[in-house]
Formats: structure tokens, sequence, C-alpha cells
């Protein structure tokens, strides 16, 4: 960051209040066009603000963004897009598929059914390019105890579209039957 970063911590936790709260800050920034702000990159719970401290003081930049503050339940969300992303479950291209079902004592298709029951809500993109941190799995494949690590981490409370490390592919696992999980983005 350096002296060209400004990073608002807005909550301890993530949620999606808390990610509520951030989105809105980065569209307001945007919104406002704020001359002197070079970029915006949102988190889970923080904004990084990257801007050009000859052009917008540090001083400047703060008081610029208490009075966006102030108003930002004004700012207005874009409709989400839905996206379907497609996923191929167990075999070569899933191998902890089994090993889920056994841990949560169901049945693999009660996983995959699961799974592809609810959109999942983008969070925020990173890590890699075009790697989206997704919102929350089902309640019945969660447990902050398992970790297998191998294509999809159940248990993390979320679910992102790991690649699969195995196939050396460089994909995402796609389903040939058609199977899908959803995604709602406001990025």
């Amino acid at each position: 960051m350096g002296d060209r970063g400004l990073l608002l911590e807005l909550g301890d936790e993530i949620s999606f209040e808390v990610n509520e709260k951030v989105r809105r800050i980065a569209l307001g920034i945007r919104a406002e066009a704020i001359d002197g702000i070079v970029e915006t990159i949102p988190t889970y719970r923080s904004l990084l603000i990257i801007y050009n401290p000859l052009i917008l003081p540090l001083d400047e930049l703060k008081k610029k963004l208490k009075r966006l503050e102030e108003g930002l339940q004004q700012t207005p969300f874009p409709n989400p897009k839905l996206t379907r992303i497609p996923v191929l479950y167990g075999g070569l291209y899933g191998p902890d598929l089994e090993g889920v079902a056994n841990y949560h004592q169901i049945s693999s298709e009660d996983v995959i059914r699961l799974h592809c029951s609810k959109p999942y809500f983008i969070y925020m993109i990173g890590f890699m390019p075009g790697f989206p941190y997704m919102g929350e799995l089902p309640e019945a494949l969660t447990d902050r105890d398992l970790f297998n690590g191998e294509s999809r981490r159940m248990a993390d409370p979320r679910s992102n579209p790991y690649q699969n490390v195995r196939s050396g592919k460089g994909t995402t696992r796609s389903a040939p039957d058609g199977r899908s999980s959803s995604i709602l983005s406001n990025h």
C-alpha cells in the first residue's frame, strides 16, 4: 500500500451486512468519480483505496470519504447478475465428494443436491484473476473441523470454486449432465 493506499476496515467478521457497506462505499466512490482515486479493491470486510497523494492529499481524501459515508444508504446497488457455473462432482474432477458425503453421513447425490440448491452471493473477486469468493453453503454441508483442500472447500461455510489440483486441466470443473451452481454478483 505504501503512501498511495488507504485501507478502510469496516468490520471484523465476514457477513453480508459488513460486505454491503464495503460495496456501497466502493460504488459511492465510483459514482462520485473523486479526482485522485486510482482504484478501489473491495474484500469481505475492508476496502483498499489506491490514490495519488499529489492530486488528493490524505486529509482531503478522509474528508471526502466521511461525507460519502453520511449518504451511504442512498447509494443504489446495480441489479445482481445471475451466473451459472457448471460443476462436475466426483471421480477425477471431484475426488473429495465421497469423503464429504461420508463425513456428513449423507449420500453423494444429497451433497450434490444440497450444493446446487441455492444461489451463492459473491462477496469479492480475488486470489487469482476472476476467482469468486462466494456465499455460504447450506448448513448441512458446513463444518469448520473438516478441510481436505483438494477441490471444493467444504470446511469453510462458504462455497468457492477451486480448480481440481490433480486434474492438471487448469479449468474449473464442468458438468456434462447440466448440473450447475448459481452465483449472484454485484461486481
